[in-house]
C-alpha cells in the first residue's frame, strides 16, 4: 500500500530554486494536451504586481511574495530519451512559469544594453554575477565548467511535448515551439555576448518554423512588447501603470540605507558596499534589484506527484482559485498516451486525425469566453455523448465523467482496427461538441444547413430546430446529431429533415398534452439505448465500436409513436391517441405556466397557412396560400411574434368575465393566449375586452389609411389612445395573428375553449402529418 508521501511531495521554493530542482538538472516540459501560450496583458501585469507589491513591503521587513502552485508530474513513461536530465511535466502552472522565463530573458537583456562590453569588466561584476543567475534560471547545462559548445551542452528549461527534443548532441536536439527556441537563442545570444568584446545588440527572436500556430505567435509577440513595458517602467522608477505612479519604484539611495533591500541584493551574491556597485547609474540598479527580489523573494508552491493517476485529483483539490480541469481536458492525455504509444503505426499525436478532433472540440468550448461557462458546456458535451456513443445515462458529476471517457476508451482494446475504432471514439465526442456548437447556440443557427437548398424545408428544419434548443430538450441532441452527420457524410439531407420534423412533433404532442416533461427523459434514453422490441426496431446509439446501423426515419416515427399512444397524452377508447382525444386534453392544460415557447410554437404551427373562419373569423381554416407561412426560422424570431401573452389577462377579474377566472388554470390555457410584441403588449396592458379589441384591430389593420380612422372611433366612443400608444399603432408593423380575433364581441369561457379546440386542431394537422400518424379521413374537417 503506498504512503500519501510515496504519492506526491509539496515544497516551497525561489523562482530561482524552482528553476534549479534536481541538483539544476531539471527540464520542464508542457504536455501535448496544454494550450499554447496565451497569457494577456492583464495576466502578465498582475504576476508583475504581486512583485511590485512585495517589493514595498521590505519596508517594514524582509519580504517573501508568494505567487500560487504549479503541479508537476514525474511520468516515469514518459521520460525524454536522450535527455539526461530530470524531466517534469507541468499539469498546471505553464502560463504563469513561461511568463516568469520571458521575464527573466527580457531582464537580462535590459541588463545588458546597460553593460554594452564586458571585455574590461571584472570577473565579480555584480551585474555579471546577476546574468549568469538568471541564464540558469532559463537554458540548463550539463556539469562543466568550461563552455565549450553551447549547442551540444545547454537545452531550454522549458520545452512542448512534440514540438521540441531535448538531447546529448546539437544534432538530436530539436526546439519547434515558440518558448522553447525562445529560451535556447536567447541563451545562445547571451554566450556569444559574454564571449566577446562587441557592443551587446538587442536580441531579435527569428523562429526557424514558419508554420507556427499564427495565435500563438501574436500572444507570445504582445507578451514580449507587454514585459518590456513594464521593465522599462521599473527602470524610469515609476509604478506599473499611470494609476501606481504614487507608488513610484524605490531608488538607489533606500537600496543603501535599509538593509531589507541590502538583503535582497546579497541573496544574489551582489555586495552593495562594493564599488563597482557604486558606479551603476539609477536604471540599472533598479531592474537589478527587481531581478533579485524576483529570483530570491519570489515563491512557488512545486508539487510534483510520482504516480500520474493521482495527478488530476490533486490539481483538482489544490486548484481553489480556478475552476478544475475539464472532463475532456483530462482525457486529453489518455487519448495522446494510446497514440504515442502506438507511433510506428499512428506517426504520433501531432499526425493523428484525433488530434485535429480535440482542436476541433477547443475551439466550440472556446467560444464561450467564462470558465464555468466552459466547464458546464463539457458536461453537457459529455452527458449527451454517453447517450450518443452507447445509450448510457451520464450526470454531471465531473469524477464520474472523468471516469466515463477513460473506461470507455479503453474498453476498445481487444477489437480488429483497435487504432482507428478508438480514433472514432474521438470523432464521436468531437460530433456531439459540434452538434451543440452549431444548433444549441442562437447566434450560430441561423447560418447553418445552407447544404439545404430548398428555402421552405431549411427554413422549417431550422425553425424546428430552435423549437428544441428553446425547450431545451437536451436529451433530443443525441438522436438529431446521428441523423445530421449520416447526412453531413453522405450529402443526402431528406433523412434528416424528416427525423428533425418528427422528433418536433412527438416533444410538441408530448408537452402539450402533459403539460411537463413527464416521461419523455426516459422515452429518449429507451430510444438511444433499447431500440423497439415490439417492432424489433435497433437502438440509435452509435455503438462504442461506431458499429451501429443507423435506423431509418420510418422505423424512428415507430418508436415515437409507440410512446405517444399512452393514456396520459388522451388516448381513445381504442388506446390510440388521436386528433379529438389529444385535444380534449390540451385545451385543459395551463401552458402559459409550463413553456412559453410551447405555446408559441402551438400558436404559430396553427396559424400556418391558414385564413379566417367565414362564419366566425376566429376559427381558422387550413387553405391559405403560402404568403401564410408561419414555419421559418426568420419568423419564429421576428419581434412581432416576440412574448406570449394572455388575452383576458391575470388579474382581470373585475372587468373580465367571472367565469374565466372560476378555474385557476383557464386563463392560461392555448385558447386564451396569442403573441405580441412587448411594447404592444405594455400598451395593452390589462384593459377590458372592448379597450383591448379597439387596439387589436388598430394593430392588425393592413390598410395604413385606415389606422386614423380607427384612433378616431374610439376617440368618438370615449376610448382616447395616449401618445404613446399611438405612436406604436402609427409606426408598429402589421400583426396578421392579432386579426383573426378582432370580430369577437364578447370574450369568454366558450370562446375560449372553442378557439383553444380550433388550435389544437390546426397543430394537429401539420404535427401528425410529421410524425407519421395515419392521414385523417375525407371526412374529417381541417379546423
Amino acid at each position: 500500500m503506498s504512503r500519501i508521501s510515496d504519492i506526491f511531495d509539496s515544497q516551497a521554493l525561489s523562482i530561482q530554486d524552482t528553476f534549479l530542482l534536481h541538483n539544476s538538472n531539471v527540464g520542464y516540459k508542457v504536455p501535448i494536451y496544454q494550450r499554447g501560450y496565451r497569457w494577456g496583458e492583464k495576466d502578465i501585469f498582475r504576476l508583475f504586481e504581486s512583485v511590485f507589491n512585495g517589493i514595498t513591503l521590505l519596508d517594514e521587513d524582509s519580504s517573501i511574495r508568494f505567487i500560487g502552485t504549479i503541479i508537476l508530474s514525474n511520468d516515469k513513461e514518459k521520460k525524454e530519451k536522450d535527455f539526461g536530465g530530470m524531466s517534469l511535466s507541468i499539469v498546471d502552472g505553464q502560463q504563469r512559469l513561461s511568463t516568469i522565463a520571458l521575464i527573466i530573458c527580457r531582464l537580462m537583456n535590459q541588463i545588458m544594453t546597460y553593460l554594452k562590453k564586458v571585455d574590461e569588466m571584472d570577473s565579480n561584476d555584480p551585474l555579471l554575477l546577476l546574468l549568469d543567475s538568471l541564464r540558469s534560471c532559463i537554458v540548463g547545462r550539463k556539469n562543466s565548467t568550461i563552455v565549450r559548445n553551447y549547442l551540444s551542452e545547454f537545452y531550454p528549461r522549458i520545452i512542448r511535448e512534440s514540438n521540441d527534443h531535448r538531447g546529448h548532441t546539437a544534432s538530436s536536439k530539436q526546439y519547434g515551439s515558440f518558448i522553447a527556441e525562445y529560451l535556447f537563442d536567447f541563451g545562445n545570444h547571451y554566450y556569444n555576448f559574454i564571449s566577446t568584446d562587441s557592443n551587446y545588440l538587442d536580441f531579435e527572436f527569428i523562429p526557424s518554423n514558419i508554420e507556427h500556430n499564427i495565435e500563438d505567435k501574436l500572444f507570445f509577440e504582445d507578451a514580449i512588447k507587454c514585459i518590456d513595458g513594464f521593465i522599462l517602467r521599473i527602470a524610469n522608477g515609476d509604478g506599473l501603470n499611470e494609476d501606481m505612479d504614487d507608488e513610484a519604484f524605490p531608488s538607489k539611495i533606500k537600496f543603501l540605507s535599509n538593509v531589507n533591500y541590502a538583503k535582497v541584493f546579497e541573496n544574489c551574491g551582489i555586495q552593495i558596499n562594493s564599488s563597482s556597485f557604486a558606479e551603476l547609474d539609477e536604471k540599472s540598479v533598479r531592474v537589478a534589484f527587481f531581478a533579485c527580489y524576483l529570483l530570491s523573494n519570489v515563491s512557488l508552491t512545486c508539487v510534483q506527484v510520482e504516480d500520474d493517476k493521482y495527478v488530476f485529483d490533486i490539481f483538482d483539490a489544490l486548484n481553489t482559485t480556478g475552476e478544475p480541469l475539464t472532463a475532456i481536458e483530462t482525457f486529453k492525455p489518455e487519448v495522446i498516451k494510446f497514440i504515442e504509444d502506438q507511433k510506428e503505426s499512428t506517426g504520433g499525436f501531432n499526425k493523428a486525425k484525433s488530434k485535429a478532433y480535440f482542436d476541433e472540440m477547443d475551439k466550440c468550448i472556446s467560444a464561450h469566453k467564462d470558465q464555468i461557462k466552459r466547464q458546464k458546456e463539457t458536461k453537457e458535451i459529455i452527458t449527451s455523448f454517453a447517450l450518443y456513443i452507447n445509450g448510457d445515462t451520464q450526470n454531471y458529476d465531473l469524477g464520474g465523467q472523468r471516469r466515463y471517457l477513460r473506461s470507455k476508451y479503453s474498453s476498445i482494446n481487444s477489437v480488429d482496427d483497435v487504432i482507428l475504432k478508438k480514433e472514432r471514439f474521438v470523432k464521436a465526442l468531437r460530433n456531439v461538441a459540434i452538434y451543440r456548437s452549431v444548433f444549441w447556440e442562437e447566434d450560430f443557427l441561423s447560418n447553418s444547413l445552407t447544404e439545404i437548398t430548398d428555402f421552405k424545408e431549411r427554413q422549417v428544419t431550422l425553425m424546428c430546430l430552435d423549437f428544441i434548443r428553446d425547450m431545451n430538450t437536451t436529451l433530443a441532441i443525441p438522436i438529431l446529431a446521428r441523423y445530421y452527420f449520416f447526412a453531413e457524410e453522405n450529402k443526402n439531407w431528406s433523412d434528416f429533415i424528416s427525423v428533425v420534423k418528427s422528433v418536433t412533433a412527438f416533444i410538441a404532442i408530448r408537452r402539450a398534452a402533459t403539460g411537463t416533461t413527464a416521461g419523455i427523459d426516459s422515452d429518449f434514453r429507451a430510444l438511444m439505448k433499447k431500440g423497439h422490441k415490439k417492432s424489433g426496431t435497433k437502438p440509435i446509439k452509435l455503438g462504442i465500436h461506431d458499429d451501429n446501423e443507423l435506423v431509418s426515419p420510418q422505423d424512428l416515427n415507430k418508436h415515437l409513436l409507440s410512446y405517444i399512444d399512452s393514456q396520459r397524452l388522451g388516448t381513445d377508447q381504442n388506446k390510440k391517441l388521436t386528433k379529438k382525444s389529444w385535444t380534449n386534453k390540451v385545451i385543459k392544460q395551463p401552458l402559459y405556466e409550463k413553456s412559453k415557447a410551447l405555446c408559441k410554437f402551438l400558436l404559430m404551427i396553427a396559424a400556418h397557412n391558414t385564413v379566417e373562419g367565414t362564419d366566425k373569423k376566429h376559427i381558422l381554416l387550413k387553405c391559405g396560400r403560402e404568403n401564410c407561412n408561419f414555419l421559418e426560422l426568420n419568423k419564429w424570431r421576428d419581434s412581432l411574434y416576440k412574448t406570449v401573452e394572455h388575452i383576458a389577462p391575470q388579474n382581470g377579474r373585475d372587468s373580465w368575465e367571472s367565469e374565466l377566472y372560476n378555474e385557476v388554470d383557464t386563463i392560461h390555457t392555448i385558447g386564451n393566449l396569442i403573441l405580441l410584441p412587448k411594447l404592444e403588449n405594455i400598451i395593452i396592458g390589462n384593459k377590458p375586452w372592448n379597450e383591448k379589441r379597439i387596439f387589436f384591430r388598430a394593430f392588425s389593420e393592413e390598410n395604413k389609411q385606415e389606422i386614423p380612422n380607427i384612433i378616431e372611433e374610439a376617440k368618438n366612443n370615449g376610448k382616447n389612445f395616449s401618445k404613446a400608444a399611438t405612436k406604436a399603432i402609427e409606426e408598429g408593423k402589421y400583426m396578421p395573428l392579432i386579426y383573426s380575433i378582432t370580430d369577437v364581441e364578447k370574450w369568454n369561457l366558450d370562446l375560449v375553449l372553442e378557439r383553444g379546440e380550433n388550435i389544437c386542431h390546426l397543430a394537429w394537422h401539420e404535427l401528425s402529418q410529421w410524425i407519421g400518424i395515419e392521414n385523417l379521413s375525407d371526412d374529417e374537417d381541417l379546423n
